[in-house]
């Protein structure tokens, strides 16, 4: 590893662009996307791309012109541009696209691979979502998952042959099919949000014996009757139920 942050040292590649050029960096999407930064009493966000071919790119966003954008630089001769964008208040919340000049001269506006939260349906951009206001409780939980899985993927002598010592019983479901427009407050909409959906399903699941939930996949993407089987956002959970932190309140009610 010395070695390696030497060489990304040295020139204009940091550590993470340097292991993400070279196929190692697992964590990419904390250097990918928008981020936030301290800034003294401003905000600042940084927004990285990756755009081997591309010849120029653009921000395009509520806070820049989205007719001519805020152009990015190019960081790494493997094809990673950056910009950032310093504000007197935050931009959580706010739109942007990047839009791609390709070498023939076409222009491509794009949403962000790497956005934590997006638009879905007809809508399409990105959704800057770099702070969380959720308040984790499921500490007792994860202690006793600790104590039930096994830990011999841990380098520790395993209790058991078997991976888990305890029984497994999966419940696979659909946030958008579980229950329709009867069981919500809000008939207008057909969908349950994230919040109803675990409020209503982690006591039935308990009822009837389930010890796990998985879900269909509820990564963003833009056909509803794909079942989430065509992804365009690996990393933002679907808006049509709620915001990352309602999916966050998801996870800590399942626990």
């Amino acid at each position: 590893m010395k070695d390696k942050e030497t060489l990304a040292n040295s020139g204009q590649y940091s550590l993470p662009a340097y292991l993400f050029h070279h196929g190692t960096n697992d964590q990419a999407y904390n250097y990918l996307g928008v981020h936030a930064e301290p800034d003294g009493d401003g905000y600042r966000y940084i927004f990285r791309v990756w755009a081997p071919h591309a010849v120029r790119i653009t921000l395009n966003a509520d806070f820049t012109d989205w007719d001519s954008g805020q152009p990015l630089n190019r960081v790494t001769d493997g094809g990673i541009w950056e910009t950032a964008v310093e504000s007197d208040t935050p931009l959580e919340g706010k739109y942007y696209k990047f839009s791609v000049t390709a070498k023939d001269g076409t222009v491509h506006l794009k949403a962000d691979p790497f956005a934590f939260y997006s638009e879905t349906g007809e809508k399409t951009a990105s959704i800057i979502c770099t702070a969380s206001s959720f308040v984790w409780d499921d500490a007792e939980w994860m202690k006793k998952r600790s104590a039930t899985v096994c830990p011999k993927q841990r380098g520790f002598k395993p209790k058991t042959e078997h991976f888990y010592s305890a029984p497994l019983n999966i419940y696979e479901v659909h946030p958008g099919t579980w229950k329709g427009a009867e069981s919500r407050t809000d008939k207008e909409n057909k969908l349950l949000s994230y919040r109803e959906l675990a409020d209503q399903l982690a006591p039935y699941l308990k009822e009837m014996g389930y010890t796990h939930a998985e879900l269909l996949p509820v990564m963003e993407h833009p056909y509803d009757a794909s079942l989430g089987y065509q992804i365009t956002g690996y990393y933002a959970p679907t808006s049509r139920y709620g915001t990352p932190d309602d999916f966050r309140y998801f996870i800590n009610k399942m626990h």
